[in-house]
């Protein structure tokens, strides 16, 4: 509850919002006055649209977004796009009170349009019925070892409560699918995305210190492999970790990036998992950690699983 509900209840002797102080915090503050909420809306409304809904009661306000359609980043389908900011506000809001955790702006409006995204396509797949079914493929998946002289690097990160915790980790393999040393990495805080290149650049910089020349890069998150690959635009925060990354693949090598899926990928990702739990910073392993003995083998005997995709990927 908001702390002007609080206050009334006896849970707090101050009602004021711990961002505004001298501003009482009722739900209308939370979700549209504070500056850490109003912030948001201005980024993601018109601004002709913006100034018109500040002097909105707040009934009017909900309305006029739930039930009328708002133009936004040039989509039809403001209304979803409302009710998950609403939904966020709220939840960071608790952060903010309870955790004593401050997100900045910019991270906010990545994982708000992140979500955007999300539900927009679920929407899609919804709309296409039948005609996305034949879209779809059962594929067998599993690991693939290198070609002769070349070393495989599979990298995953991790992300967990939203920032709160996070991590990756790596290996590097042989045609034969020999283990040729691996490494995790605890990173405190950030996000999935972040965690991900972490895991690219530690990987990148291991395998020019070992002196793998012929390198095979696998990462099973499609949007981080086009940042690299293709050079899509990518987060104003994520931007000095993929320059580092690419000024590592820019060195005197081959480095050949894939995308694959989970599956085939569920040993990076179990280091990933195991790194949480460790001291922050990289740690190499000479030895594969024996909670991951299991999928070492099961990759090197070719033990895969299946998985409906799409036909084009």
């Amino acid at each position: 509850m908001c702390n002007a509900i609080r206050m009334k209840r006896g849970f707090t002797a101050c009602g004021d919002c711990s961002l505004c102080r001298g501003q009482l915090e009722d739900i209308n503050h939370v979700l549209r006055k504070c500056k850490a909420a109003d912030g948001i809306w201005r980024a993601l409304l018109p601004a002709a649209e913006y100034e018109t809904q500040k002097v909105l009661m707040f009934g009017e306000w909900q309305r006029r977004n739930l039930l009328s359609q708002v133009c936004c980043d040039s989509h039809n389908d403001w209304q979803s796009h409302f009710a998950i900011t609403l939904w966020w506000l709220w939840r960071w809001r608790n952060e903010r009170v309870f955790s004593t955790q401050v997100r900045t702006m910019e991270s906010q409006l990545v994982w708000l349009r992140g979500q955007f995204q999300e539900v927009r396509s679920a929407f899609q797949r919804g709309s296409l019925g039948l005609e996305e079914e034949r879209m779809y493929i059962t594929r067998y998946l599993r690991w693939i070892p290198p070609e002769e002289d070349w070393v495989k690097l599979n990298t995953d990160g991790c992300s967990k409560i939203i920032g709160e915790r996070a991590a990756c980790g790596g290996l590097f393999r042989d045609q034969s699918g020999i283990w040729l040393g691996g490494f995790m990495a605890n990173l405190g805080r950030c996000g999935a995305m972040e965690a991900e290149l972490w895991g690219i650049l530690f990987g990148l910089r291991y395998a020019w210190e070992k002196g793998y020349k012929w390198l095979i890069l696998e990462v099973d998150t499609q949007v981080v492999a086009n940042w690299l690959v293709k050079g899509n635009t990518s987060p104003v925060s994520m931007v000095n970790l993929l320059s580092a990354c690419r000024y590592e693949l820019s060195r005197q090598w081959e480095v050949k990036i894939g995308h694959v899926y989970r599956e085939q990928n569920c040993v990076a990702d179990h280091l990933a998992l195991m790194a949480l739990h460790q001291l922050r910073g990289a740690h190499w392993l000479d030895r594969p950690p024996p909670e991951i003995d299991h999928f070492l083998q099961k990759d090197r005997e070719g033990f895969g699983s299946t998985r409906r995709v799409l036909l084009d990927a």
